[in-house]
């Protein structure tokens, strides 16, 4: 893998290890707890993180990746996803299939998530300089991503919803 992908993808998986080890020390109810019926839990956002994973995974698994234009104009599009992360604003998720159904263990997303960041992780490591620039990716408000801008998203994307995890956590009826 290049340098300067793999020091980034070393970055958000040191995260992401941090993040389940957290995980892992919470209680049943911790994990499960809402603070709205409407909202997610700790385990939806795990399972949320994987699917976003799996989704970009199979855009160069099954070459599901296809130039097409995105809801907005990608500089447009940067700056309303920045103001998203950066506020912690909520908004829908724009992929259904990133949207968590049915509740997962926190086992069984973990295991999900790894066995997908092991899929991204052999990708990136295929690439050379040239082709970790290339626009492989798709993103419905951004549009097309490289590799490198990839790892970016999903870190930024990664910190917005520990945001979530803190206020779920900050919850009055949260579960000590």
């Amino acid at each position: 893998m290049i340098t300067e992908l793999q020091n980034r993808f070393e970055i958000f998986e040191s995260k992401r290890r941090s993040f389940l080890d957290q995980l892992s020390k919470m209680t049943a109810e911790q994990l499960s707890y809402k603070p709205h019926a409407n909202h997610w839990n700790m385990l939806d956002i795990v399972q949320h993180l994987m699917l976003s994973e799996r989704a970009f995974l199979l855009q160069v698994t099954e070459s599901t990746f296809k130039p097409r234009k995105p809801r907005f104009h990608p500089i447009i599009g940067s700056f309303i996803l920045w103001v998203i992360f950066k506020f912690g604003i909520h908004v829908k998720v724009p992929v259904k299939s990133a949207v968590p159904q049915d509740t997962m263990s926190l086992h069984d997303s973990t295991a999900l998530w790894q066995e997908k960041r092991n899929g991204l992780k052999e990708f990136f490591e295929t690439l050379d300089r040239t082709s970790a620039r290339q626009k492989l990716f798709f993103h419905p408000i951004r549009g097309g991503i490289s590799s490198i801008t990839l790892v970016e998203f999903l870190t930024v994307h990664f910190d917005h919803h520990m945001k979530q995890v803190k206020r779920i956590q900050r919850s009055p009826h949260y579960p000590n």
